[in-house]
């Protein structure tokens, strides 16, 4: 982790899959450094066109590490769970294989996710003590 400061996470808020993850990411994230915007929602496209990032193409996970860089696709998972440490740290074994194969591979489950995993219409909504970590504009 880059020092002890509050980094983003945008996310797909109608994917299942998607919503699963930030919640077992909320799970693991005993410190509460992650923050997580849609990528939809009106700051999720702020925050990806203050970083060139068209938010029609994109169809992916975003980490955003203020002042420092951030992180699309693979390169964003493998700095997540590297943040989490403990089991997670055995996804970030895979970050030494080529990105080109890490992105193709995290392609592959971001083309199929809504496939396999229904409509976030069942996902499960944010407990009263951890809706502080779901925001909708910058302080």
């Amino acid at each position: 982790m880059k020092g002890n400061s509050i980094q983003i996470i945008l996310f797909d808020s109608e994917c299942l899959l998607c919503n699963r993850l930030v919640h077992q990411i909320i799970a693991a994230d005993t410190a509460a450094i992650f923050r997580f915007v849609a990528l939809n929602s009106d700051l999720g496209k702020s925050l990806l066109e203050e970083r060139n990032l068209n938010s029609l193409d994109t169809d992916t996970i975003v980490l955003i590490v203020p002042s420092v860089a951030y992180y699309i696709k693979s390169e964003a998972v493998f700095e997540i769970v590297k943040s989490l440490g403990g089991v997670w740290l055995l996804f970030a074994a895979f970050q030494w294989l080529p990105t080109v194969i890490t992105n193709y591979l995290y392609d592959l489950v971001a083309k199929n996710r809504k496939r396999f995993f229904t409509n976030a219409a069942t996902c499960v909504l944010p407990s009263k003590k951890d809706e502080f970590r779901f925001i909708t504009e910058l302080p």
